[in-house]
């Protein structure tokens, strides 16, 4: 479904018939992205002392593993920090749901006290379509969650 209901965005949108066979694959491209069983993913944006990047490395190295091994329908988990080596994001994309909940529970019992030790996190946002169980246990986070509108992966 392509929105026309704001008029600056009617003059963006190409209604020819090339135009409606792009919209027609971004929503087929987003329909795509849903059909295996409704995505999720996350950044987490997070402060830490950069005396503490090697524990820090040290349990990223261990978590991945983890969960490389044991969670298979997590499909991202990727670490990223800035060149003063003070701000951390960690990206999360999950097939559902139910893998996004159970990767907290199997993050908090396992590894939260820690991780929390070392990074503090001040900014989380969700994407995609967390359930309402899912959106409850992050609650705590207060979290901002974003909806898809469209687009694509691969």
């Amino acid at each position: 479904y392509v929105s026309t209901g704001h008029n600056d965005a009617e003059k963006l949108l190409d209604l020819t018939p090339s135009g409606m066979q792009m919209y027609s694959e971004i929503l087929l491209c987003c329909l795509a992205m849903n059909s295996s069983g409704q995505w999720v993913a996350w950044i987490i944006e997070a402060s830490f002392k950069p005396e503490n990047l090697d524990s820090i490395s040290s349990l990223m190295n261990e978590m991945s593993l983890d969960f490389m091994e044991n969670e298979r329908q997590t499909l991202n988990f990727e670490w990223s920090i800035d060149s003063t080596q003070t701000l951390l994001h960690l990206h999360e994309r999950y097939e559902d749901s139910a893998t996004a909940l159970g990767h907290v529970k199997s993050f908090r019992s396992k590894y939260g006290e820690r991780f929390l030790s070392l990074i503090s996190p001040f900014r989380v946002v969700v994407y995609g379509h967390p359930s309402e169980p899912l959106s409850n246990e992050l609650q705590p986070l207060r979290p901002v969650t974003l909806d898809c509108l469209g687009g694509f992966t691969r």
